[in-house]
């Protein structure tokens, strides 16, 4: 029984000093009192104010996005100009020919690509990348498969068939292709279904070079170019 008295004696003194020491606190505005302190509600001012000003930041963010949007293409324009600018350096310093861009409508020498034979546009488009390649294999066979020099070429030994891809690559015509700016179809005669002769110029003269093609099966093959090519044509019998 002194035991049971003396702890319960001790949990009372416990409890009346926590009272007093929380009583102090509060009266001392210290942490730990149980009502509101002055640095509370300093802190909740601080707290107020911050929202406050992040609502205010949140309403300028549609005008940003905005304008970010609109620099967008300005920086696109001048990467475009930087790659130019570029180009046009090199140019100088190699001596090269300066580069142009072509106008709507027209195929530049640079964005020549290998499209296949299924129309005449495409064919001729073929060849004059096979020779801006110097790809001897792919230019002979934008001619008719009975083509004297196709079948010649397919007939030599591999080794003497690889020198002769090697001087071809040298030739006038492919040497010619660095002088190439870019071609459009001018016009357009229909010969038959299977004939056609397209006229082509350049952006940068007004006169046109006929090339006649012909279909065989499902490609279109080149049987002849220039005017002289075009004068035999129309008065074979």
């Amino acid at each position: 029984m002194l035991c049971a008295f003396l702890a319960l004696s001790g949990t009372c003194a416990v409890l009346w000093q926590r009272n007093g020491l929380s009583q102090l606190h509060a009266q001392a505005g210290e942490p730990g009192s149980f009502g509101p302190t002055e640095d509370t509600r300093i802190g909740d001012t601080t707290l107020q104010q911050e929202i406050s000003a992040l609502r205010e930041q949140a309403k300028e963010l549609p005008k940003l996005r905005n304008e970010a949007s609109q620099r967008r293409p300005v920086r696109s324009e001048l990467a475009v100009v930087r790659a130019e600018n570029a180009r046009l350096l090199e140019a100088k310093q190699t001596g090269g020919k300066i580069p142009r861009e072509s106008p709507a409508g027209f195929v530049s020498r640079d964005s020549l690509v290998f499209v296949g034979r299924a129309t005449p546009e495409a064919a001729l488009q073929s060849f004059f990348w096979a020779l801006r390649e110097g790809n001897m294999r792919a230019a002979m066979q934008s001619m008719p498969a009975d083509n004297d020099e196709l079948v010649q070429l397919e007939q030599m030994p591999p080794q003497e068939r690889t020198k002769i891809e090697e001087q071809f690559k040298a030739s006038g015509e492919v040497q010619m292709m660095q002088r190439f700016d870019d071609f459009a179809v001018a016009s357009r005669e229909e010969i038959s279904d299977d004939e056609v002769v397209l006229y082509v110029r350049s952006s940068v003269a007004t006169n046109t070079f006929p090339h006649a093609l012909k279909r065989f099966g499902s490609e279109w093959k080149i049987t002849g170019m220039g005017a002289g090519q075009m004068s035999r044509r129309k008065n074979r019998p």
